[in-house]
């Protein structure tokens, strides 16, 4: 598709394509739902930047068309350009200081129109269409890999809670939510005896699992029953290998 001088593959397109064809921007699986609901993405949410086969990342430049992926998932969610600098990026998620600013323009998402237009296609189990509208989750093969990613972007949010928050997003709002490369805790923080969870680690699952469901959302989906939440939204991002007991 073409917006003004520029040319940006569909995602059907970008789905055929070699994995190191295009940059790759991977963001935390927690910011999914701002972006399909069409908002930028912002430093916070980013946990890498990968450049292509014909520019290193210290080369791309502002407006460089780009992918952006979610950490577990090897498809693209999003087609966009870049608003900073690949350096300038890079620079950022080295940086010892909390980094800000959007770095991802989205242009084109799974499930909208030009998607439709393209023939609905879903190119792995980790894209669903759900009455709720679309969603993108870790594929089962990837959601392991990605599970210590989402511990640390999650223990981020928590965090940032506690904090003051910048108002430098506009009306559509932007997807920054928390990314980083952290280890997770080992798992066998918060057992009981036996090596069943205790009531404590039963509840901070909840919360995280609570707190990744509730940013998926967007206002499509609302309002949403509560069993629906549960069972839609909340079950599918516990990590792999635990239940949740409410």
């Amino acid at each position: 598709f073409e917006i003004g001088a520029d040319l940006f593959p569909t995602l059907a397109a970008a789905w055929t394509l070699r994995d190191d064809a295009l940059p790759k921007l991977v963001a935390a699986p927690q910011v999914v739902g701002f972006i399909l609901g069409g908002a930028d993405l912002m430093l916070p949410g980013l946990m890498r930047l990968e450049g292509s086969s014909a520019c290193a990342v210290d080369d791309l430049r502002v407006g460089s068309v780009a992918l952006l992926f979610i950490d577990g998932n090897m498809k693209a969610v999003s087609v966009g350009k870049l608003l900073m600098s690949g350096a300038e990026i890079a620079r950022s998620l080295t940086s010892e200081a909390r980094p800000k600013g959007r770095c991802f323009q989205t242009l084109h998402v799974f499930g909208d129109s030009l998607w439709q237009l393209a023939g609905s296609r879903l190119p792995n189990a980790g894209f669903l269409l759900t009455e709720e509208g679309a969603r993108v989750v870790p594929t089962a093969g990837d959601a392991r890999a990605a599970g210590a990613s989402q511990t640390s972007a999650v223990t981020s949010l928590e965090r940032d809670d506690s904090e003051d928050t910048d108002s430098d997003g506009d009306d559509r709002g932007d997807a920054g939510g928390g990314g980083g490369g952290g280890k997770a805790q080992g798992s066998a923080d918060g057992e009981g005896e036996g090596g069943a969870p205790s009531t404590e680690s039963m509840d901070v699952l909840l919360k995280r699992c609570f707190l990744q469901a509730a940013l998926a959302l967007n206002d499509k989906t609302l309002p949403l029953p509560l069993n629906s939440f549960y069972s839609n939204w909340m079950r599918p991002n516990r990590p792999a290998g635990t239940s949740l007991d409410v």
